[in-house]
């Protein structure tokens, strides 16, 4: 029978008890950026994100105004009712009010549909598309 030396073994203790500490330790809270200021789409629902692809966000400044444009396709063999929305937001993340609230769109299936809208003011920098099912669908 062989022995462990002294040293291995206290290097084997020493190991142990470090492992065993670092797994004592849980977070107490989890800091995340809400997903809509770091996505410019978002759905709402999920069971839409299959059937709802989104093909192309663009932004351009349209007479001082930032203009965000989506080109939405139909995944699905199937016609899609749903709702979109865009939020826009300044400088300091802040949403601007929205004057025109959720669209309801229809896609027929395999359809491409281009959504635009232009932001209420010029202090919008940034935006989210917001993409749920239509109200008659929930």
């Amino acid at each position: 029978m062989r022995s462990i030396s002294y040293s291995v073994l206290l290097c084997m203790i020493f190991i142990t008890f470090i492992l065993n500490s670092a797994c004592m330790f849980t977070a107490t809270q989890v800091k995340r950026t809400p997903i809509e200021l770091t996505h410019p789409v978002v759905y709402k629902e999920l069971s839409l994100k299959p059937q709802v692809g989104v093909l192309k966000t663009e932004d351009d400044i349209v007479n001082g105004l930032l203009q965000a444009k989506v080109i939405l396709k139909n995944m699905v063999n199937w016609t899609v009712n749903c709702e979109v929305k865009v939020k826009f937001r300044d400088k300091d993340g802040f949403d601007l009010e929205d004057p025109w609230g959720w669209f309801p769109l229809t896609l027929e299936s395999s359809e491409l549909k281009t959504f635009t809208r232009i932001a209420p003011s010029p202090e919008a920098v940034n935006y989210t598309v917001i993409i749920q099912k239509a109200s008659i669908d929930r």
